[in-house]
């Protein structure tokens, strides 16, 4: 429809909207994370930080006057903004113990290497070969 013969929004209408697209991005993440596709998992974090930056000024929006239908959309939007929450720590705690591992596998990797480099070969005594020629 175009915009001139658009009914206008409420703030609680776009506010659930952003919350509703903002978990399908969160959805998209969790699989990348449990896919240790971080790459993909970094693609998605401007649109996260658009889609907040869309939601500061509708959440700080005044809900004095809503109508009910406003009040249940505020609701649910909340409930997602809830979850979300969790989700988010939880995304955060899975990257950061891969970060953790990694750098543990890393840490190892560097001290075998400097063992290795401290090794010398055991020096060669002559054979029973060598003593006969």
């Amino acid at each position: 429809m175009p915009p001139e013969t658009r009914t206008p929004s409420s703030p609680a209408a776009d506010a659930y909207a952003r919350w509703r697209e903002l978990r399908d991005v969160y959805d998209a993440l969790e699989t990348h994370v449990a896919a240790s596709a971080w790459a993909d998992a970094a693609s998605l974090t401007p649109r996260i930080a658009a889609l907040e930056q869309m939601l500061l000024p509708l959440m700080t929006a005044s809900r004095a006057e809503a109508t009910d239908a406003d009040h249940t959309l505020w609701a649910a939007g909340d409930a997602i903004a809830t979850d979300l929450a969790d989700r988010r720590d939880r995304a955060f705690a899975a990257a950061t113990e891969a970060r953790n591992a990694v750098a543990g596998e890393l840490a190892r990797l560097a001290r075998s290497r400097a063992d290795a480099r401290r090794y010398r070969p055991a020096t060669q005594s002559p054979s029973w070969f060598a003593r006969l020629v």
